[in-house]
């Protein structure tokens, strides 16, 4: 049985070499060598901070982002205390070059934002609620007028109509 198998591969068929053709004319293109990959930026490393607190509640994190290449610059950072109260600050480079950063805590008076940037004064009282300087207009709907009810007039009618003639 084993001499009978090795005669028949022994013996290649016209499959086995077409198939064998095929690869030794692809062989070529598989091993060829390859042209370096593009690569749009420079390897920078991740910089992270990581930081293990037995208090599960406890954290904090951040970080920063600078792409020199499409302008993004910002960062951001958080923490949070035991007694629940979460601090933190973030920030970036506007469109016009110009640095802007918050700072929050999220505690039991709310969340609340502080920021660098110049925010308009209030208005005094007098000019946040003016008066009306026209005097209102007010309009009322005139009241509806009843309709007489066709049912009522015809009963009346025929009411009136029986009692006259005696038919009741």
């Amino acid at each position: 049985m084993f001499s009978f198998m090795w005669r028949k591969l022994a013996i290649p068929s016209t499959s086995s070499v077409q198939i064998l053709l095929v690869l030794s004319i692809l062989a070529p293109a598989f091993t060829a060598p390859r042209n370096p990959r593009l690569t749009l930026l420079e390897y920078e490393p991740a910089h992270y901070y990581h930081q293990y607190d037995r208090n599960p509640n406890v954290y904090s994190f951040g970080y920063d982002v600078s792409d020199p290449s499409t302008g993004n610059t910002q960062y951001r950072a958080e923490q949070r205390h035991p007694n629940g109260t979460v601090t933190g600050s973030y920030g970036y480079i506007d469109p016009y070059g110009k640095p802007v950063r918050y700072k929050y805590i999220a505690d039991n008076f709310g969340y609340r934002v502080y920021s660098d940037l110049p925010t308009p004064k209030p208005l005094p009282i007098s000019l946040a609620v003016s008066e009306p300087t026209e005097p209102s207009i007010t309009w009322t709907r005139p009241p509806k007028q009843h309709k007489k009810k066709v049912f009522n007039d015809i009963v009346t009618q025929l009411g009136s109509l029986f009692s006259k003639n005696h038919l009741v």
